[in-house]
């Protein structure tokens, strides 16, 4: 009758094993700590969107003169942000050989008052950007975490002393602060 041995493991298998675990924890870490990271960005993202779309809405329905300064912080979520404003006139071009129309963006500053207000349509662009010196996660303050734009008709108001007021902002160059 032969003897049966019991064999366990070496010590190379006990190392190589060890080596494939802990790769497989370390991946798992790994992804577990990315997905934390995406998940907070994309929350950060979400509150800029939110931010911006809030600001549109003020300027449109109460008037840039609500709105906050664009260099002052404002708090938003858990993050801190600033934003930047952009209005530009919709100037129309007309295609006579293709019977087709096109409205090109102008900025205020290089057209006439007539043009300004002939166009009639104003293309507003709010960008929103993280706050510099903000503690968690680090963001570049110089690109914007959303930017939202908008076609708005500024003549499109009920009251007269409303509209004679635009007249008069979009005369002097435009209607920011």
């Amino acid at each position: 009758m032969r003897a049966h041995q019991r064999r366990g493991m070496t010590f190379i298998e006990v190392l190589l094993a060890s080596a494939i675990l802990a790769s497989i924890a370390i991946t798992i870490i790994a992804s577990i700590t990315l997905a934390q990271k995406r998940s907070v960005l994309d929350q950060e993202r979400i509150n800029a969107a939110e931010l911006a779309h809030r600001y549109l809405l003020t300027y449109i329905h109460v008037g840039p003169n609500a709105l906050p300064p664009q260099s002052e912080p404002k708090p938003q979520g858990a993050g801190w942000y600033t934003y930047s404003l952009s209005e530009q006139i919709l100037e129309e071009e007309v295609d006579e050989s293709e019977d087709v129309s096109i409205r090109t963006p102008k900025p205020y500053g290089v057209v006439s008052a007539n043009d300004r207000l002939s166009s009639g349509i104003v293309y507003l662009t709010v960008s929103v950007f993280p706050a510099p010196n903000q503690e968690g996660l680090q963001l570049n303050p110089e690109v914007p975490l959303a930017t939202i734009s908008r076609i708005y008709d500024p003549f499109d108001v009920n009251d007269p002393d409303t509209l004679m007021d635009i007249v008069q902002k979009l005369l002097e160059g435009g209607l920011q602060k």
